[in-house]
């Protein structure tokens, strides 16, 4: 099983033979390189040229965080996987309008069918919380422009997240905000999306797919937009181990520094939990599957679909 590396501290990152060492002050840790599918460096971390030439010849990717959990860089292998084919059928794909849409619907409806399965495990703390269920089932995901379709989408988040301080009341949440968040829970959320979207960025790195054409999100030259596109329906079930550390009073706002950073100990609490739901077997069709797993069988679907001009139909949790 390959496992994500969190780097919570400051320190250097070497190659000892075909192992990644990470040295600081206080330790020396050793992992095979086998058993590495990405590393996220949220301390002040150098990298030797010995350890990039061994992420490269692996394609292994390491992403850079800042002090407050938000994302800064990627250093990316060269691609390993290159297909002019795949890379022209998500192209035409994006400049399709009407075929653009039909992803789009796909990635809304799936993200709706995985906000209330979210959301029914917490429907008996609040009546409030079943009424936005009933809202949420009741919308419909036209066929439509893209304009229309991310105002659909914006307003599915903003009931969503309407439930959040029932569900979680010792951290109040009025609405999203980002840089700089507003409160712990808005930290929370936001470090646990931008560590998903790297993961599927991983992911992506492992396909013929590019990260910078998108259907949702607007492909733009300075991100990877498809990552976002992906990690839609995917947030749920990330916001679901957020609900249970903070349910369960593993954090706190006693976790939290100013700023609404999250303080050392909070933080590897959090990076173990994000871990462990990464590695939590999920129902996939007829199989079972690590989350990890799960993104990337649906990246290969979308592949199949790109290809085969057929309908996409996106992960949606089973309970």
């Amino acid at each position: 099983m390959q496992l994500s590396i969190f780097i919570t501290s400051h320190g250097k990152l070497t190659r000892d033979r075909n192992s990644i060492l990470f040295v600081n002050e206080d330790f020396k840790k050793a992992v095979p390189i086998a058993q590495v599918s990405d590393i996220h460096a949220f301390g002040k971390v150098t990298v030797s040229s010995g350890a990039i030439d061994l992420f490269s010849e692996h394609n292994i990717p390491i992403h850079f965080y800042n002090q407050y959990g938000f994302h800064i860089s990627s250093l990316l292998p060269k691609d390993h996987y290159t297909s002019g084919k795949t890379l022209l059928a998500q192209a035409e794909a994006v400049l399709d309008k009407e075929r653009r849409a039909q992803f789009i619907v796909a990635i809304l409806d799936a993200t709706k069918k995985n906000m209330v399965k979210l959301l029914k495990q917490y429907s008996n703390k609040d009546e409030r919380i079943k009424e936005v269920i009933v809202k949420l089932e009741k919308t419909t995901i036209p066929y439509s422009s893209v304009e229309t379709l991310l105002g659909i989408e914006a307003n599915l988040w903003k009931r969503y997240y309407s439930c959040i301080t029932p569900i979680c009341p010792s951290l109040p949440f009025e609405k999203r905000s980002f840089r700089p968040p507003e409160n712990e829970m808005n930290s929370l959320i936001s470090l646990g999306n931008t560590m998903l979207y790297n993961i599927i960025l991983t992911q992506i790195q492992q396909t013929y797919l590019s990260p910078t054409l998108s259907f949702l999100h607007e492909p733009t030259d300075r991100r990877f937009s498809l990552s976002l596109d992906i990690a839609e329906y995917f947030k749920p079930i990330i916001h679901q181990m957020i609900f249970r550390l903070v349910n369960t009073k593993q954090i706190t706002k006693k976790s939290f520094e100013t700023g609404f950073r999250l303080k050392q100990q909070a933080f590897t609490k959090f990076a173990n939990s994000f871990q462990q739901k990464l590695n939590e077997t999920q129902q996939y069709g007829n199989k079972k599957a690590t989350l990890r797993s799960v993104i990337k069988y649906d990246l290969y679907r979308l592949v199949k679909s790109l290809l085969e001009n057929k309908p996409f139909k996106p992960y949606v949790m089973r309970k």
